[in-house]
């Protein structure tokens, strides 16, 4: 089935967007040829559309290499977005302050387009940590972040993401049982947080907590992430509480407020 284009939809914009998007951390620098192959598409067009983008700022062109990497008018635009994420200003010192009470890897993530992506990070001093990668997208069903983002989210939503696409296989624990994924998320929303093993990446472990804004809505997750062996039942018991109060931390800042919410004593991991 040939997917249909929205009305207004503009074919070469759309091929421009493609060309910028062929850039990334490992490929920073492409010439007309790379891109060609890359997209599948004419060089020809290849270089009109770098020609246009370079013009405008977007792109910028190496006059030894004849390779192109990403402009200055990216990173102006990208600081822009940047300003809006007012959580990140507020969540950065008490993402300082969690990692280094717990020495792991501290992580925010924000859903976007669907997936969780990271946005802020902090990472463990230990050699032997979880890389996170900012900008990069993961699916919502795997992970402490991605199970405290979906499991806040409207029923119908929730529905609507898990009948969207099969429910990938990440780690050697993802859940995939949509069933099964239902009543961990409820659990989730039940304890306020939410602990995973191994869902994503093999050997990993991750303690993650809602971050709300000034109307209760649940906008990001604060994560703890590090190796199984530092992962003790007695680490995971005392990084849940911070990672809940940090949670709250950030909300507060945010303008969110709950009397009866700093009652509520943590349930313990099964």
């Amino acid at each position: 089935m040939v997917e249909q284009k929205p009305q207004y939809y503009i074919q070469s914009l759309q091929s421009a967007l493609d060309v910028l998007e062929a850039f990334s951390l490992k490929e920073k620098n492409l010439g007309i040829s790379e891109i060609s192959r890359k997209l599948d598409m004419n060089k020809s067009r290849v270089h009109r559309i770098l020609v246009t983008l370079e013009n405008s700022g977007y792109v910028t062109r190496n006059d030894e290499t004849q390779k192109y990497r990403l402009g200055l008018k990216l990173f102006q635009l990208g600081h822009i977005v940047e300003e809006q994420m007012e959580v990140r200003h507020f969540a950065f010192p008490v993402m300082q302050k969690l990692a280094l009470e717990t020495q792991e890897t501290v992580n925010l993530n924000v859903i976007h387009d669907g997936k969780r992506m990271s946005v802020e990070k902090i990472e463990s001093p230990h050699e032997i940590r979880q890389a996170v990668e900012l900008g990069k997208t993961l699916p919502l069903h795997s992970g402490a972040p991605g199970k405290v983002l979906l499991a806040n989210l409207p029923e119908n939503r929730i529905n609507e993401i898990l009948h969207q696409a099969k429910l990938k296989v990440m780690g050697p624990r993802t859940i995939t049982d949509p069933d099964q994924l239902i009543k961990e998320l409820k659990k989730v929303r039940e304890l306020g947080y939410s602990v995973s093993f191994e869902e994503t990446y093999l050997g990993a472990v991750s303690i993650a907590a809602p971050v709300r804004d000034f109307s209760g809505k649940v906008i990001a997750a604060i994560s703890i992430t590090g190796p199984v062996s530092r992962f003790s039942k007695e680490n995971i018991e005392r990084f849940i509480p911070l990672a809940i109060q940090a949670g709250r931390v950030i909300s507060q800042a945010l303008g969110y407020s709950d009397r009866n919410e700093n009652n509520i004593t943590p349930g313990k991991p099964e």
